[in-house]
């Protein structure tokens, strides 16, 4: 990434992640990120949902969880996209 590419994501950055870059910036670490910006693995996923893997490769791939490829091709689920879609399993039920 270039520095120009850095500044322009800084720029477009929301609160919770401007957050995070001033404790980072400022040598403070946050062990608990905001659950917006929390990512699980396809496992924690499974975990979180009392489902199997399979799973919650299925509902990645219906679009019912947010996902986020990581450089090398690694998938993470946003741990709000789980929330809510738990949240919505509940409701329905």
């Amino acid at each position: 990434m270039t520095t120009n590419e850095r500044l322009l994501k800084l720029a477009t950055a929301t609160p919770p992640l401007l957050a995070q870059v001033d404790a980072v910036l400022e040598g403070r670490r946050d062990r608990h990120p905001a659950p917006e910006t929390r990512l699980l693995s396809i496992s924690e996923a499974a975990r979180q949902l009392s489902v199997s893997r399979m799973t919650v490769y299925r509902l990645k791939k219906a679009g019912r969880l947010a996902t986020v490829q990581l450089p090398g091709g690694t998938n993470r689920i946003s741990l709000a996209s789980v929330q809510a879609f738990a949240a919505g399993a509940t409701s329905e039920a």
